[in-house]
């Protein structure tokens, strides 16, 4: 049994940290943060229509990790993502989104952001789960363990992918891959052209099993 999960974004989907490395999975390396949502200003800037329209829809959004670039100048132009593992990410991509579609010779701002409740920045270790992902993780992968059975849980900095009840090690790593590549290749479609650069270069939609269990 398998199962990868994806997050959403503005005009499409894309999905919600890891760089792409084996080390040995720990049980209980992994935060989960749960559902609690909070919006964070980050600058006050005026919004055009368009802008204004979107923001009301970010901010009903429930999934962190998350942000919202505008360009403050006459463009009315914006870019947001939503249900990411990495807040900092989140931020860079939608800035990088808003810059693409801005007019020529305007810039972007920051103007908020979307956390889980308890969130704090951390360096390293553990790994931080954004909502589609800790969905993903208490859901189905920690409800679905069998006795004498392999299971697997792999994220990449936009994906996460599951499995339980592998009859071995290697079946459990193999499919937990294979969910969290084939989810990260269908958020990479819906990017915008500056997106999918950002995401290649820092080799963001790279999966690595982050939690293995078995007998």
């Amino acid at each position: 049994m398998r199962k990868a999960w994806r997050a959403a974004a503005l005009a499409g989907l894309l999905a919600g940290s890891a760089a792409a490395q084996d080390a040995a999975p720990v049980p209980g390396n992994v935060i989960d943060h749960g559902e609690g949502v909070n919006l964070v200003m980050v600058t006050q800037v005026p919004l055009g229509p368009n802008e204004f329209a979107a923001m009301r829809e970010f901010s009903g959004f429930a999934d962190y990790f998350g942000a919202f670039a505008v360009d403050p100048g006459a463009g009315d132009t914006y870019y947001w993502v939503a249900g990411y593992q990495s807040q900092a990410l989140a931020m860079q991509v939608a800035y990088a989104g808003c810059r693409e579609l801005a007019a020529e010779g305007s810039d972007c701002v920051l103007y908020a952001r979307l956390d889980a409740v308890d969130y704090l920045p951390r360096l390293g270790r553990p790994v931080e789960l954004g909502a589609p992902a800790s969905r993903n993780w208490r859901g189905f992968y920690l409800g679905g363990t069998k006795p004498g059975r392999w299971q697997a849980f792999a994220m990449s900095d936009l994906t996460s992918g599951a499995t339980v009840d592998n009859a071995s090690e290697e079946e459990a790593r193999s499919t937990a891959l294979v969910e969290c590549e084939d989810a990260a290749a269908g958020a990479m479609k819906v990017m915008t052209t500056g997106t999918r650069e950002i995401i290649r270069k820092g080799n963001h939609n790279a999966c690595r099993v982050v939690d293995l269990r078995g007998p």
